[in-house]
């Protein structure tokens, strides 16, 4: 009934984009700091005849003067490696605390502080959680689902879900704007999108490109070190900010790499979710009809987002959608 077609399709992209991501962030900044060892290695063992014999001649105990061979000679078997390592590491620590962070925290974090203040779980024994019970039951979903209520007056629908549970969250405003077999539907819709799991890859993403963020905390260790080295011994104003800049300069290309797996995602993705939005609106319309969800999205009106049938739009437009479910 769903097809796999979506899920590939969108695995497809996020490895893509996760592999651009980290061989392309941390790839560069991995073999561009071993080959700026590998050169202050070399410089080194250019003076270090002459610092041992200067210690010679100073009478000066010189096996704490550490020699040569600190690092490897780079290659980009070693490059590639190391970034597998690193990417596995970055990776693992977000992945997981996706999977085992409470919805209601992501709930939280799309919504904001302001329309989070005016939202609520909607309990089983009220009306709209009875009703959102046998939606449930009538599509077939099996997974824990929690039903939020904001209590706004604009129209709002959407869902989250996790390897093992799902929330679907509707604004006052949708609710009392529909008729009850209207507002059904927009819940069979919404499950669906956790029936399928179309929200998980695309979270996993985000929560896999995060790790970045720690080569931006390195980025800052590692500047505020060298300002403390340079300013501890007097070194020139000029050449503290020669070596920042230098600094600054091999860690952009963190940027690099972001930038280019966020298009290779968005484009594909955008693509996908268009096409599991009608997957949605049939997997609806299979359990209550289709007429129920036209009228619904007739009297929502327009198109929601705006370059709505550009390249990066996440849903298909609304008369498209409108003319599916009534055929």
């Amino acid at each position: 009934r769903g097809g796999v077609m979506p899920e590939l399709v969108r695995l497809m992209a996020v490895a893509a984009s996760l592999f651009a991501m980290w061989f392309v962030s941390a790839g560069l900044l991995i073999h561009g700091s071993v080959w700026g060892l590998y050169g202050l290695e070399s410089g080194w063992n250019w003076f270090y005849p002459d610092v041992m014999r200067f210690a010679q001649e100073m009478k000066i105990q010189g096996d704490w003067i550490p020699g040569g061979e600190w690092v490897s000679e780079p290659s980009w078997r070693m490059t590639v490696e190391w970034t597998l390592w690193v990417a596995i590491a970055m990776s693992a620590y977000p992945v997981l605390s996706y999977c085992v962070l409470p919805l209601r925290s992501q709930v939280k974090s799309v919504l904001g502080p302001q329309a989070w203040a005016m939202t609520s779980r909607v309990r089983s024994d009220e009306i709209l959680g009875e009703v959102f019970a046998s939606v449930k039951q009538e599509t077939g979903v099996k997974k824990p689902v929690s039903l939020y209520l904001v209590k706004t007056g604009g129209p709002l629908a959407f869902a989250m879900g996790a390897p093992f549970r799902g929330t679907v969250v509707l604004s006052q405003g949708l609710v009392n704007g529909l008729a009850p077999d209207e507002v059904r539907w927009v819940m069979a819709h919404e499950l669906a999108h956790i029936r399928y799991r179309d929200m998980m890859l695309g979270a996993l993403w985000i929560s896999s490109i995060r790790g970045l963020n720690v080569f931006e905390k390195i980025k800052v260790a590692i500047i505020n070190l060298v300002l403390r080295i340079l300013a501890m011994f007097r070194a020139p104003v000029i050449l503290m900010r020669l070596l920042v800049s230098s600094i600054r300069a091999v860690l952009s290309v963190i940027g690099i790499g972001r930038w280019i797996a966020l298009k290779m995602f968005l484009l594909v993705d955008r693509w996908v979710s268009r096409r599991t939005e009608f997957r949605a609106d049939r997997f609806a319309a299979d359990a209550l009809g289709g007429e129920p969800g036209a009228r619904a999205l007739h009297r929502l009106g327009g198109d929601a987002e705006p370059l709505f049938n550009g390249l990066f739009a996440t849903h298909p437009k609304l008369s498209a959608r409108i003319e599916r479910l009534m055929s």
